[in-house]
């Protein structure tokens, strides 16, 4: 522990215990130890030396082996509390245990909803990035440039929480941390330049068209799962000819209606397994763009 004697070495004593560790708890951790040496030296009568700072962080937060001990055994309650059914072992089970899979359904309303969360990150960031260039000729554009930057962090994060409530992918509960003793003009430079920044406005461009393509996918096979289970309904009950083509109309005979229902259960497995499929996809590209 005396090797560490500033609080950057702290830090990355930290991020090099929990190196094998999910990102989305590295982040956490480093937030919530970074807040812990902000709240040390705010409240210290005098001024604090970088080595009486790490110390008393030591003292109080914990070594980083201690930290990152503590965060690992936290992650394993998180984990199982988000885990997904196990894999089942035989076809059948496989195919029809989607319909007891809460994450399925979870799935199945990211690819509803994700259409208008598309909508608004990319409009967002077409009406941020044009006035950050439109006032980058004014004494407001810096200001201007580092609110959107962080508005783009701060929308990760929102993303980051409605996928890990939906689908289960463990996501930073926290933003990403600055250095304890940075000025304003340093944590600026630092929301303008981090790589992160700008992966960000990449997600929120692409979940437009995701947003887009997987509410396309989605409505399509519900409407013909609902329509193909309620179709023989329709027939019975209203006198209406199940298929109308022009002046062609053809009453279904009653024993083809057990075929339609099951047309519909299987579109709708079939449904349920894309929107898991898509939910790993989306999950996969948030994680590399929205992780630090």
């Amino acid at each position: 522990m005396t090797l560490i004697k500033t609080t950057d070495q702290y830090r990355n004593a930290i991020r090099f215990a929990l190196a094998a560790s999910d990102p989305a708890m590295v982040q956490d951790a480093l937030y919530d130890a970074d807040e812990f040496l902000r709240s040390e030296r705010s409240a210290a009568l005098g001024d604090l030396s970088e080595q009486e700072l790490v110390d008393l962080a030591i003292e109080g937060f914990g070594s980083p082996e201690e930290v990152a001990a503590s965060y690992r055994e936290t992650e394993v309650t998180v984990t199982r509390a988000l885990a997904t059914p196990a894999p089942a072992s035989d076809f059948l089970s496989g195919v029809f245990g989607v319909l007891l899979d809460p994450r399925a359904y979870g799935a199945l309303f990211l690819m509803l909803f994700s259409l208008l969360t598309g909508i608004l990150y990319f409009t967002w960031v077409v009406v941020g990035a044009s006035m950050s260039i439109g006032f980058s000729i004014l004494i407001i554009g810096i200001p201007f440039l580092v609110g959107f930057a962080v508005s783009l962090r701060m929308l990760g994060l929102v993303e980051g929480r409605l996928l890990e409530a939906l689908i289960g992918v463990r996501m930073p509960r926290r933003p990403a941390s600055l250095p304890t003793n940075a000025g304003w003009m340093a944590k600026a430079k630092y929301w303008i330049t981090d790589p992160r920044t700008w992966s960000t406005l990449l997600y929120c461009i692409l979940s437009l068209p995701l947003g887009v393509l997987t509410f396309a996918i989605a409505i399509t096979l519900l409407s013909l799962a609902l329509s193909f289970f309620a179709s023989p309904f329709v027939q019975l009950f209203t006198d209406m000819p199940m298929i109308t083509i022009g002046s062609f109309e053809w009453y279904v005979p009653w024993w083809v209606f057990p075929f339609f229902w099951m047309l519909s259960v299987f579109i709708g497995l079939g449904l349920l397994h894309l929107a898991k499929l898509f939910g790993k996809v989306r999950a996969g590209l948030a994680k590399a763009l929205l992780v630090a």
